[in-house]
């Protein structure tokens, strides 16, 4: 419980440092609003110590020409049926900054930042379950760690509130990197 509520109130921190500041320009004669989107994504994922599983990302994204900032959520959980337990279960919480080329149907946007990590993976060996279906169990192995998350992203963007992307992310940290692509689904403010 506390580590989920450290990565919440990492969001919260982050999203105001980010975000909030440009909430005054509104009055400003001549202003002119900058996009900003949210970003909700499904796709696959590869672990430097595990199997392959399932990634969910969230994000928030401000752009201001050629220049990008993002908050990035992303869930790894290792899918295994018959073992060997605990299935790993991966959080990454990064704040990135990049360049992006875009016109007015397509966005490509390379990212990098700064983040932390965190989860359960498998520790030591403790038994093997001697049932029809038996598995290894192992015990649990829990990890806070710094990290640095990139991202590459493809939009296409059909309409001003909408956009499909597909998204190649990297989360490089000392316990357990992951790489992984996703299809993404971004509203908002996005031309």
């Amino acid at each position: 419980m506390q580590r989920s509520s450290f990565f919440i109130l990492g969001a919260l921190l982050a999203t105001f440092l980010i975000f909030i500041p440009d909430t005054g320009n509104c009055q400003t004669p001549g202003f002119e609003q900058k996009p900003v989107w949210f970003e909700a994504g499904i796709g696959d994922f590869a672990s430097e110590n595990f199997g392959t599983g399932i990634t969910l990302i969230l994000g928030l994204t401000r752009a201001e020409g050629q220049k990008a900032e993002k908050i990035r959520f992303q869930h790894s959980k290792e899918i295994n049926i018959f073992g060997p337990f605990p299935e790993a279960k991966l959080y990454s919480l990064g704040v990135l900054t990049g360049r992006r080329f875009a016109d007015r149907y397509f966005d490509l946007s390379l990212y990098a930042g700064l983040g932390l990590s965190g989860g359960l993976t498998r520790g030591k060996y403790s038994h093997r379950d001697g049932g029809w279906i038996g598995g290894d169990y192992y015990e649990d192995d829990y990890f806070v760690s710094p990290a640095i998350p990139l991202e590459i992203t493809l939009l296409y963007k059909p309409h001003s509130l909408v956009a499909l992307g597909f998204g190649l992310n990297a989360d490089l940290n000392m316990k357990n990197s992951t790489f992984n692509y996703a299809l993404k689904l971004c509203l908002g403010r996005i031309k």
